[in-house]
Protein backbone atom coordinates (compact mmCIF):
# COMPACT_ATOMS: atom_id res chain seq x y z
CA UNK A 1 0.00 0.00 0.00
CA UNK A 2 1.94 3.41 -1.28
CA UNK A 3 1.18 6.76 0.11
CA UNK A 4 1.96 9.96 -2.04
CA UNK A 5 4.83 11.50 -0.16
CA UNK A 6 5.56 15.39 -1.09
CA UNK A 7 8.53 16.12 -2.76
CA UNK A 8 9.39 18.83 -0.28
CA UNK A 9 8.86 16.74 2.84
CA UNK A 10 12.29 15.41 3.95
CA UNK A 11 13.39 13.09 6.59
CA UNK A 12 14.98 15.41 8.32
CA UNK A 13 11.94 17.90 8.25
CA UNK A 14 10.18 18.74 11.39
CA UNK A 15 6.66 17.61 11.40
CA UNK A 16 4.10 20.22 11.01
CA UNK A 17 1.37 21.39 13.44
CA UNK A 18 -1.52 20.65 11.42
CA UNK A 19 0.19 16.71 10.50
CA UNK A 20 -0.20 13.97 13.30
CA UNK A 21 3.01 12.33 14.22
CA UNK A 22 1.87 8.99 13.07
CA UNK A 23 0.79 10.21 9.33
CA UNK A 24 3.68 11.96 9.06
CA UNK A 25 5.94 9.29 10.39
CA UNK A 26 4.05 7.04 7.88
CA UNK A 27 5.02 9.41 5.52
CA UNK A 28 8.88 9.45 6.33
CA UNK A 29 8.71 5.29 6.57
CA UNK A 30 7.46 5.50 2.68
CA UNK A 31 10.17 8.26 1.52
CA UNK A 32 13.09 6.08 3.07
CA UNK A 33 11.56 3.12 1.39
CA UNK A 34 10.99 4.75 -2.06
CA UNK A 35 14.48 6.09 -1.52
CA UNK A 36 15.95 2.46 -0.72
CA UNK A 37 14.55 1.13 -4.01
CA UNK A 38 15.88 3.94 -6.01
CA UNK A 39 19.78 3.38 -4.28
CA UNK A 40 18.77 -0.40 -5.17
CA UNK A 41 18.55 0.55 -8.44
CA UNK A 42 21.30 2.78 -9.47
CA UNK A 43 23.59 -0.02 -8.08
CA UNK A 44 23.69 1.11 -4.11
CA UNK A 45 22.65 -1.68 -2.31
CA UNK A 46 24.45 -0.01 1.05
CA UNK A 47 22.57 3.06 0.66
CA UNK A 48 19.80 0.95 -0.26
CA UNK A 49 20.15 -0.96 2.97
CA UNK A 50 20.36 2.29 5.27
CA UNK A 51 17.35 3.34 3.89
CA UNK A 52 15.29 0.26 4.44
CA UNK A 53 16.59 0.21 8.27
CA UNK A 54 15.59 3.59 8.68
CA UNK A 55 11.77 2.93 7.72
CA UNK A 56 11.75 0.72 10.79
CA UNK A 57 12.81 3.39 13.07
CA UNK A 58 10.16 5.58 11.86
CA UNK A 59 7.01 2.85 12.01
CA UNK A 60 8.50 1.31 15.19
CA UNK A 61 6.07 2.50 17.88
CA UNK A 62 2.97 1.74 15.19
CA UNK A 63 3.69 -2.03 14.81
CA UNK A 64 2.09 -4.53 16.63
CA UNK A 65 4.01 -5.45 19.69
CA UNK A 66 4.55 -8.92 18.21
CA UNK A 67 6.27 -7.55 14.95
CA UNK A 68 8.35 -5.55 17.15
CA UNK A 69 9.72 -8.00 19.70
CA UNK A 70 10.39 -10.24 16.80
CA UNK A 71 11.02 -8.85 13.60
CA UNK A 72 12.68 -5.41 14.43
CA UNK A 73 15.92 -7.04 15.63
CA UNK A 74 16.57 -8.62 12.50
CA UNK A 75 16.07 -5.87 10.16
CA UNK A 76 18.63 -4.01 12.03
CA UNK A 77 21.04 -6.40 12.30
CA UNK A 78 20.41 -6.96 16.08
CA UNK A 79 19.96 -10.38 16.37
CA UNK A 80 17.71 -11.75 19.05
CA UNK A 81 17.19 -8.81 20.57
CA UNK A 82 20.82 -8.36 22.37
CA UNK A 83 24.59 -9.07 22.11
CA UNK A 84 26.31 -5.75 19.74
CA UNK A 85 24.57 -3.93 16.87
CA UNK A 86 27.29 -3.59 14.17
CA UNK A 87 25.35 -0.61 12.81
CA UNK A 88 25.17 1.03 15.84
CA UNK A 89 21.12 1.09 16.70
CA UNK A 90 20.87 -1.55 19.44
CA UNK A 91 20.43 1.34 21.78
CA UNK A 92 17.75 2.80 19.71
CA UNK A 93 16.17 -0.21 18.59
CA UNK A 94 15.73 -1.10 22.81
CA UNK A 95 14.22 2.50 23.21
CA UNK A 96 11.63 2.66 20.63
CA UNK A 97 10.33 -1.37 22.16
CA UNK A 98 10.38 -0.01 25.78
CA UNK A 99 8.16 3.13 24.07
CA UNK A 100 5.96 0.82 22.29
CA UNK A 101 5.56 -1.64 25.31
CA UNK A 102 5.42 1.14 27.56
CA UNK A 103 1.92 1.99 25.16
CA UNK A 104 0.17 -0.91 25.42
CA UNK A 105 -1.00 -0.54 29.01
CA UNK A 106 -2.96 2.90 28.34
CA UNK A 107 -4.57 1.99 25.21
CA UNK A 108 -6.22 -0.47 27.33
CA UNK A 109 -7.00 1.31 29.74
CA UNK A 110 -8.71 3.52 27.90
CA UNK A 111 -11.19 1.52 26.93
CA UNK A 112 -12.27 0.20 30.37
CA UNK A 113 -14.69 2.15 32.71
CA UNK A 114 -18.00 3.45 32.14
CA UNK A 115 -18.59 5.51 29.31
CA UNK A 116 -21.22 7.50 27.58
CA UNK A 117 -22.04 6.68 24.52
CA UNK A 118 -20.63 9.64 22.36
CA UNK A 119 -17.53 8.60 24.56
CA UNK A 120 -17.53 5.37 22.94
CA UNK A 121 -18.49 6.03 19.96
CA UNK A 122 -15.05 8.03 19.58
CA UNK A 123 -13.50 5.55 20.98
CA UNK A 124 -14.32 2.92 18.78
CA UNK A 125 -13.63 5.33 16.26
CA UNK A 126 -9.82 5.96 17.21
CA UNK A 127 -9.57 2.67 17.69
CA UNK A 128 -10.42 1.82 14.10
CA UNK A 129 -8.05 4.57 12.97
CA UNK A 130 -5.07 2.74 14.97
CA UNK A 131 -6.29 -0.05 13.40
CA UNK A 132 -6.21 1.29 9.73
CA UNK A 133 -2.86 2.67 10.60
CA UNK A 134 -1.22 -0.14 12.14
CA UNK A 135 -1.86 -2.06 9.37
CA UNK A 136 -0.73 0.23 6.69
CA UNK A 137 2.68 0.17 8.59
CA UNK A 138 2.94 -3.39 9.15
CA UNK A 139 2.56 -4.00 5.35
CA UNK A 140 5.09 -0.84 4.38
CA UNK A 141 7.51 -2.52 6.79
CA UNK A 142 6.61 -6.09 5.73
CA UNK A 143 7.59 -5.30 1.98
CA UNK A 144 10.09 -3.20 2.87
CA UNK A 145 12.26 -6.44 5.17
CA UNK A 146 11.22 -8.23 1.87
CA UNK A 147 13.97 -5.87 -0.35
CA UNK A 148 16.59 -5.31 2.39
CA UNK A 149 16.99 -9.63 1.56
CA UNK A 150 17.47 -8.13 -1.74
CA UNK A 151 20.01 -5.63 -0.08
CA UNK A 152 21.78 -7.85 1.59
CA UNK A 153 22.25 -10.22 -1.08
CA UNK A 154 23.38 -7.66 -3.31
CA UNK A 155 26.27 -6.96 -0.27
CA UNK A 156 27.09 -10.69 -0.15
CA UNK A 157 25.56 -10.79 3.44
CA UNK A 158 24.05 -14.11 2.84
CA UNK A 159 23.15 -14.83 6.42
CA UNK A 160 21.39 -11.64 7.19
CA UNK A 161 19.69 -12.33 4.03
CA UNK A 162 18.15 -15.50 5.41
CA UNK A 163 17.41 -13.99 8.34
CA UNK A 164 15.46 -11.19 7.19
CA UNK A 165 13.32 -13.78 4.89
CA UNK A 166 12.47 -16.59 7.02
CA UNK A 167 11.09 -13.02 9.25
CA UNK A 168 9.03 -12.05 6.58
CA UNK A 169 7.66 -15.45 5.65
CA UNK A 170 7.34 -17.11 8.90
CA UNK A 171 6.04 -14.03 11.81
CA UNK A 172 2.55 -14.35 11.23
CA UNK A 173 1.20 -10.83 11.25
CA UNK A 174 3.91 -9.74 8.89
CA UNK A 175 3.63 -12.82 6.37
CA UNK A 176 -0.55 -11.71 6.27
CA UNK A 177 0.45 -8.31 5.41
CA UNK A 178 2.85 -9.32 2.81
CA UNK A 179 0.02 -11.48 1.50
CA UNK A 180 -2.62 -8.97 1.92
CA UNK A 181 -0.49 -6.51 -0.61
CA UNK A 182 -0.20 -9.41 -2.79
CA UNK A 183 -3.92 -9.81 -3.26
CA UNK A 184 -4.53 -6.43 -5.83
CA UNK A 185 -1.96 -7.76 -7.71
CA UNK A 186 -2.30 -10.74 -10.25
CA UNK A 187 0.65 -12.84 -11.19
CA UNK A 188 1.18 -15.08 -13.68
CA UNK A 189 4.62 -16.79 -11.47
CA UNK A 190 4.21 -17.03 -7.69
CA UNK A 191 7.81 -16.31 -7.50
CA UNK A 192 6.80 -12.49 -8.74
CA UNK A 193 4.44 -12.31 -5.52
CA UNK A 194 6.06 -11.06 -2.17
CA UNK A 195 6.17 -14.16 -0.40
CA UNK A 196 7.35 -15.91 -3.65
CA UNK A 197 9.91 -13.03 -3.81
CA UNK A 198 11.08 -13.71 -0.08
CA UNK A 199 11.25 -17.68 -0.98
CA UNK A 200 13.38 -17.24 -3.95
CA UNK A 201 15.63 -15.01 -2.27
CA UNK A 202 15.90 -17.08 0.57
CA UNK A 203 16.60 -20.27 -1.18
CA UNK A 204 19.15 -18.41 -3.34
CA UNK A 205 21.01 -17.13 -0.42
CA UNK A 206 21.00 -21.00 1.01
CA UNK A 207 22.90 -21.57 -2.50
CA UNK A 208 25.19 -19.01 -1.78
CA UNK A 209 25.77 -20.52 1.80
CA UNK A 210 25.99 -24.19 0.46
CA UNK A 211 23.32 -25.27 2.41
CA UNK A 212 21.64 -27.14 -0.03
CA UNK A 213 19.16 -28.92 2.14
CA UNK A 214 17.51 -26.00 2.91
CA UNK A 215 17.87 -24.62 -0.48
CA UNK A 216 15.72 -27.34 -1.93
CA UNK A 217 13.30 -26.91 0.60
CA UNK A 218 12.33 -23.96 -0.63
CA UNK A 219 12.60 -24.53 -4.02
CA UNK A 220 10.15 -27.69 -3.20
CA UNK A 221 7.59 -25.00 -1.43
CA UNK A 222 8.21 -22.75 -5.24
CA UNK A 223 7.23 -26.02 -7.03
CA UNK A 224 4.33 -26.88 -5.15
CA UNK A 225 2.86 -23.48 -5.04
CA UNK A 226 3.70 -23.35 -8.85
CA UNK A 227 1.39 -26.58 -9.53
CA UNK A 228 -1.27 -25.83 -6.79
CA UNK A 229 -1.97 -21.95 -9.43
CA UNK A 230 -2.04 -24.49 -12.65
CA UNK A 231 1.84 -24.90 -13.72
CA UNK A 232 1.78 -28.63 -12.84
CA UNK A 233 0.30 -31.25 -15.46
CA UNK A 234 1.70 -32.26 -18.55
CA UNK A 235 0.49 -29.22 -20.03
CA UNK A 236 1.03 -26.64 -17.75
CA UNK A 237 -0.44 -23.08 -18.54
CA UNK A 238 1.46 -20.22 -21.00
CA UNK A 239 3.28 -18.18 -18.24
CA UNK A 240 2.98 -20.82 -15.41
CA UNK A 241 5.76 -21.27 -12.64
CA UNK A 242 6.56 -25.01 -14.16
CA UNK A 243 8.72 -22.75 -16.45
CA UNK A 244 9.95 -20.28 -13.88
CA UNK A 245 13.70 -20.08 -15.06
CA UNK A 246 14.69 -18.30 -11.83
CA UNK A 247 13.67 -21.73 -9.93
CA UNK A 248 14.72 -24.36 -12.73
CA UNK A 249 17.85 -22.15 -12.22
CA UNK A 250 17.95 -22.41 -8.69
CA UNK A 251 17.63 -26.10 -8.87
CA UNK A 252 20.52 -26.45 -11.27
CA UNK A 253 22.65 -24.43 -8.60
CA UNK A 254 21.81 -27.05 -5.98
CA UNK A 255 22.39 -30.00 -8.08
CA UNK A 256 25.58 -28.49 -9.31
CA UNK A 257 26.59 -27.83 -5.80
CA UNK A 258 25.23 -31.27 -4.85
CA UNK A 259 27.66 -32.71 -7.61
CA UNK A 260 30.73 -30.45 -6.62
CA UNK A 261 31.04 -31.32 -3.22
CA UNK A 262 30.76 -35.60 -4.01
CA UNK A 263 33.37 -35.19 -6.83
CA UNK A 264 35.35 -33.01 -3.75
CA UNK A 265 35.02 -35.69 -1.45
CA UNK A 266 36.14 -38.34 -3.83
CA UNK A 267 39.36 -36.31 -4.79
CA UNK A 268 39.98 -36.03 -1.06
CA UNK A 269 39.47 -39.98 -0.41
CA UNK A 270 42.08 -40.80 -3.85
CA UNK A 271 44.67 -38.61 -1.67
CA UNK A 272 44.05 -40.06 1.57
CA UNK A 273 44.41 -44.00 0.05
CA UNK A 274 46.80 -43.26 -3.12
Amino acid sequence: MSMAVPSSLSSASVPPSSCPKAAYCLQQAQAAKTAGNAALQAGNPRGASFQYKKVYLHLAEYLPCDVVQSASPVALGYANGGGSDADGNGGLVQMLQEEQRRKQPKKAAAVNGNESPSTTTATASAEAARLNLQAQATQLYATTLNNLVLAHMKLGRYQEGVKCATAVLEQPTLRAALDAGAQSRASAHFSDTPAGKALLRRATCYVKLSNWALAEADICTLKTAAAASGGGGAHPAEGSDALDAAVLQLAHAVEQGRQAEVAKEKRMMRRMFA
